[in-house]
Formats: structure tokens, sequence, C-alpha cells
């Protein structure tokens, strides 16, 4: 007789390639199979109860007929690559539980990350050459990565390979000791943290591997695979020794290369967000990890499992803090440069600065100058830059408006402009699509000037403007007393410093062609009675 709960933990692979660890209500057929394993010298039987008083509770009758098939739950990014290393395409194989498209979509994206498969979902040579190695693609990437260092460097990541795809050598047991963390001072890599302990362990016996708390059968699997990975490599088999710093910081950025779609920057109070565009899950550092402290930002594998009493935890398994500037030279498909600021000038050639950001996102660090090229916002900065920095073609245009607006200024009559709108519109006439050089404009200007004719005679005679400057004296004498004019919009005035001043006008004040002068003291207009008429200040 079986009496159980009905329930499997089982690894699921979702959309975004993360692993949980979920528990799913067993299939009757499943129920069936534990009955039949059950009977020996009678017929098994199974009986299906509830778990517990917190856990939902779903009967025999209700479930699915048969479970999920394994291979709908798992990661398929090792047969993607597989099949590809083929010539063929794994979508358009005939399985017998057929994929859905999306999960196929998301692998051959994820390979094509890692450089393995090309656009077109053809693998390249590099995904050849990850296909060797007998571990998952995000390891044999790092694998790749470590062919840019030494030997021994390389010898290093495939320890650190053999370790992560073995699910790393401590155990996590309830009760089992801790004192394996005693052999490295490591803390801001899991990586390098379990690489010191593979070194640290390599001549110890089975005993004192287990006294450490350590898993021997994930010691000897891990062993077995380094192995393999180096015979493939053809890395030079010896004793290792604790890698210097430099070595240090070369494993980690091969580690980052293999982790490049796992890339988390901290949303502060513990979290991190992935690089991923949109829709990120925040997630913790695991309480198993060895990495302290607030790392800005880290790789590691995003894991989620469902706890009793929390619910549904997201976290971050196997994780290394990392410097971003690494990510443009491990994953340099995934940077763009963009750019940013105004334009510069450089004596006058325009130039963007332009930084390099990570998946659009997380800026590395790193930035250069680039020619500017034709484009809608550098013509509008030439503009601006010119507007700025005129050249004799634009103060000439500019001296027919100033010129221009004088005269209307001194006219009783409406004289034709050049208006900021028309200055506006030539230089935008001079300012190709395509330019580049903001030299070129002053001479494009000239060019219109000359063709158009746009001169102050094309406005306004040299006799009419004479006849203006005439009727528009800047003094006028009247009944002895000089009085200083102003021209503004239509008007004329003339400021009278002090009363006793009107008192030898014998009338109101016309210039020649009849037009009123306004007489203004304080900042205020009068008529001459009125001013005459005004109480003198005591002396």
């Amino acid at each position: 007789v079986v009496v159980a709960s009905g329930f499997v933990r089982h690894i699921e692979t979702n959309l975004e390639g993360v692993q949980s660890l979920r528990e799913n209500n067993i299939s009757p057929s499943d129920c069936n199979q534990r009955a039949g394993r059950a009977g020996r010298t009678h017929e098994g039987l199974y009986i299906l109860t509830k778990l517990d008083k917190y856990t939902d509770f779903k009967p025999f009758i209700n479930r699915e007929e048969y479970q999920k098939p394994e291979i709908l739950r798992s990661d398929v990014e090792r047969n993607t690559l597989a099949v590809a290393a083929t010539g063929l395409d794994f979508s358009k194989l005939e399985l017998f539980h057929p994929l859905d498209s999306e999960s196929l979509r998301q692998s051959s994206h994820r390979m094509h990350i890692l450089g393995a498969l090309d656009e077109n979902g053809q693998i390249t040579e590099r995904g050849r050459r990850m296909n060797k190695f007998p571990v998952h693609p995000t390891s044999a990437r790092m694998m790749i990565e470590s062919d840019h260092y030494s030997d021994e460097t390389r010898a290093y990541v495939a320890a650190v390979v053999s370790v992560t795809e073995v699910g790393g050598l401590p155990l996590f047991l309830q009760n089992s000791s801790r004192k394996w963390r005693e052999l490295s001072d490591e803390n801001q890599s899991d990586h390098l943290a379990q690489l010191d302990v593979f070194i640290a362990i390599q001549n110890m016996s089975e005993r004192e591997i287990k006294q450490l708390g350590l898993d021997t059968r994930n010691v000897t699997r891990a062993r077995e695979l380094y192995g393999k990975i180096l015979k493939r490599a053809k890395i030079p088999t010896h004793e290792l020794e604790a890698p210097t710093l430099q070595q240090r910081e070369d494993i980690v950025d091969c580690v980052a290369a293999g982790l490049i779609d796992f890339v988390y920057e901290s949303a502060g109070n513990g979290k991190f967000v992935r690089a991923i565009g949109h829709h990120a899950t925040e997630r913790e550092i695991s309480n198993r990890s060895t990495v302290a402290g607030s790392p800005t930002h880290l790789v590691g594998i995003p894991y989620g499992y469902n706890d009793k009493r929390k619910g549904e935890q997201s976290i971050i398994e196997n994780a290394s803090s990392i410097k971003l500037a690494i990510l443009g030279k491990v994953a340099a498909n995934l940077c763009v440069m963009v750019d940013f600021g105004p334009v510069k000038w450089r004596g006058e050639k325009p130039v963007y600065e332009q930084k390099e950001m990570f998946r659009g996102i997380f800026p590395t660090g790193r930035w250069q100058e680039q020619p500017a090229e034709p484009s809608v916002r550098l013509r509008k900065e030439i503009i601006d830059y010119v507007i700025l920095h005129p050249g004799t073609a634009q103060k000439a245009l500019r001296g027919v408006k100033k010129e221009l607006e004088t005269l209307q200024r001194l006219s009783p009559d409406d004289i034709p402009q050049l208006t900021q709108n028309d200055l506006q519109k030539y230089l935008l006439q001079a300012t190709p699509k395509d330019i580049t050089d903001p030299s070129l404009v002053d001479e494009y200007l000239r060019r219109i000037i000359l063709r158009d004719g746009i001169t102050l005679d094309k406005f306004i005679s040299a006799q009419e403007r004479e006849q203006i400057y005439t009727d528009a004296p800047s003094t006028i004498l009247q009944d002895g007393l000089e009085l200083r004019l102003r021209y503004s919009n239509g008007k004329i005035r003339s400021h009278i410093a002090e009363l006793k001043d009107v008192d030898a006008l014998q009338g109101e004040v016309y210039l020649t062609d009849g037009r009123h002068v306004q007489l203004m003291y304080e900042k205020k207009a009068y008529t001459l009675e009125q001013l005459k008429e005004k109480p003198r200040k005591r002396q």
C-alpha cells in the first residue's frame, strides 16, 4: 500500500530560460505506476491523500491523465546547438512530443546571444567549437573565451566549468559541515570560491572531503569532467596552484562571457534586476552564496522555488560580481554605441560623444568621439552653430535686416522687412539635409543672396532711405531749445529733464513732415500745456 500526497518536484525552464523547482500534481498514470511498484506478493494499492491543511488537494479524477513530458520541461539549448552542428534546424524536427515554437525561438535566441548561431540560425565557427565540449552551452562559451589566456588560466576555467556542471561541491543539508568555507577567502565570486575549494582538495581523501561538508559524489564527477574538458581543449594536465589576482580577474571575465544573458544590476535593498530590457524579475542572491557586500553588477544563474511560508522565491545562484567594462569585450554583439549629449565641435568639425551600452540598458563605461553623420539632429545643430558663429554672408543679411528695422522706426509709412523667419528660411535653404560641415553654410547662403538679389535696394531705394533719414533727425531746435528725439512704434518722443526747460517753447513740437513730437517727463507723456501747468519742485 502506498499512501502519498501525489506531489512531485520537477525542474522546469520557462521562456526566459530561468529554471525553477516546482511542486506539481502527479498524473493518474503515475499513481497507478507507483501502486504497481508497491505490489510484490499482492496487487498494489495507491491511496491519494491531502499533504496538510495548508496545501491544496487535487482529486485523482481531476488530474491530467499523463505527466508533462520531460523534454517539454527541460532546457533544450544544448539540443539546439547539437542539432545545428549537424546542419539541421531543431525547430523542424518531428519529435514525439513537439516543443512549442516560443521555447524553440527563445533557445535559438540565447544561442545567438552566445555567438553560437548567426542571425539565420546557422551554426557559427564559435558554435562548432562550443559543441565539442560535453557541457551546457553557457559553460562551453566560458571555455571558448579562455582561449585568449594562458593554458594555466584555461585549466582554472575548466575547473570552474566542471564544478558548475555537477551542481557545485558543497552539501547544503541541514546538518552538513560548513568547514569548506575555510578553504577560501573569496567574497565576490561563487565561481572563484568553488575553484579555491577544488584546488584545495586535490590530494585529499574521500573521508577528509566528506568532513569538510562536501558532496563526495559531485567531487568525483567534477574531477572526471575536468579531465575530459582538459583533453578536449588540449590543455596540459598538471596540479593546480592558487591563481594570481590577475588570473582571478581573467577567470571571472570568462565566466561573464558564458553568463552574458544573465547580467544583473543592483536595484537596492539587496534586490537585483536582469538586463533583459523589460519585465525583469527582481531577485536576491541565494543565501548559499559566498558573495558579500553590495555589488552593483553581477552575473549568475536565475532560479525559482516555492517556499510554503514565503511563496514563490526568485534568487540568483552561482553569482560573481563583475565590472561592466568587460561586457564590451566578451559580448560586443550585445553592445551598441549610443550618442549622448549635444554635438561637440573640434575646430569647425562636429563630433558626437558616444557611450557604449550593454543591451541598450547598462553603460559599460567606455566612450568615444565619432564624426557626426548626416541626420535631422545634426542639421539642426549646424544651424544653431552658424547662428552663433555667422559668416560674412549671414552678417550681410543681418545688416540688411537691422537697417530695415531702423528705417521702419524712423518712417511713418510701412517698409518691407527682412524678418527673422525669412532669415531662418534662407539658412534652411543653405543647409542641405546631408550637410556635415558648417563652413559650407555661408558659401551656400552667399549663392542664395546673389541668386535672389537680397540687398537693401530690393526692399527700399537709396533715395527713399535718404528722405526717411532727412525727415527723422536725431535732434530738433525749437524756440531755442534743442530736443533729442527718439523713434519707436510709430511715435516720436523727446525727454524733458527739467520742467523749466519747456518755458521757452511757444507751442507743440512738430517735425518738418508734420509728425507730432510727444514730450516725456518722468516716463510719462504730456502736452506742452500740461507740462507748463505742472507744479515746479522747490529748490
